[in-house]
């Protein structure tokens, strides 16, 4: 998992078996995690996206993973919220991310300028 829960007042997080765990894990378009390739056998290369799930009823704060330097998340979706504008509200790599509970955000890797 990429995504890693704030542990709570510094210490480690604990999973304790049969209590809510939240999740964080990413799907990389680049093909790190899988490739996937077409019919001539080239990379098909997509977003990258990353998943926090909250099972838990008290909301939770995760720290958004970053793989390269200055990695931004453009946020998709929160159902906490169902309005997602056109251009998502954008969060840095190593910030918090409060997800209520109960609910999941889908968060989708920004793209560099230079790329389209």
């Amino acid at each position: 998992m990429s995504a890693k829960r704030a542990p709570p007042r510094g210490r480690p997080l604990r999973v304790e078996p049969s209590s809510p765990y939240p999740l964080g894990p990413t799907w990389d378009g680049a093909g790190v995690n899988f490739e996937e390739v077409d019919d001539t056998g080239a990379p098909i290369v997509a977003d990258t996206f990353l998943l926090l799930l909250n099972a838990h009823h008290e909301a939770v704060p995760f720290i958004l993973p970053a793989h390269r330097t200055r990695v931004r998340w453009e946020l998709a979706l929160d159902t906490r919220r169902w309005e997602v504008s056109p251009r998502g509200r954008t969060f840095r790599a190593g910030d918090q991310y409060p997800l209520e509970g109960r609910s999941l955000a889908l968060l989708r890797l920004r793209r560099s300028r230079g790329r389209s």
